[in-house]
């Protein structure tokens, strides 16, 4: 179960290293007009959240991440750490490498909170590593106040083999 656990994060690192994390350089999201704010139900007040790097997660939203990144269907966490709320969004299995999960958006609606993630998939002819994958993201926001947590993820369509 460990080595299974070593292999599988040993290739999330690997797809980490070629596909780069797609982050903005202070890891900011939903400026007016970025890519962030595009594609999601604008009526909401934008939430101000930022990337976190699996490697430096605490303990707690660590075993969080490994759980939803070991399994085929994938899910959803909130995890509170300290003044931060941890968001993980897994799409699960997918059968190579180049698979992707980002976070684009995040609104408060009311006493909701909704998190809109997007799967992007391997360009059709791009070179990508041929293992099993677990593709996910992990972001944290500031702890204000209770709120419920709505997660949207818009999966990606697997890429055609037709020529």
């Amino acid at each position: 179960m460990a080595l299974r656990q070593v292999i599988l994060m040993g290739c999330f690192a690997l797809i980490l290293a070629f596909t780069g994390c797609g982050s903005e350089p202070d890891g900011k999201h939903g400026s007016p007009g970025s890519e962030a704010s595009t594609g999601t139900n604008s009526s909401g007040t934008p939430v101000d959240f930022q990337e976190e790097p699996v490697e430096q997660l605490p303990e707690d939203v660590k075993k969080h991440f490994d759980r939803l990144t070991s399994t085929p269907q994938g899910g959803h966490a909130t995890i509170p750490h300290g003044s931060r709320i941890f968001l993980i969004v897994s799409a699960g299995q997918r059968p190579t490498g180049g698979y992707q999960v980002k976070i684009t958006d995040i609104l408060r609606k009311g006493e909701t909170v909704h998190i809109y993630a997007e799967e992007i998939a391997p360009a059709k002819d791009s070179m990508v590593t041929q293992a099993i994958t677990y593709p996910a993201a992990v972001v944290s926001i500031s702890q204000k106040d209770e709120a419920n947590y709505e997660f949207h993820l818009k999966k990606a369509s697997p890429p055609s083999n037709d020529q």
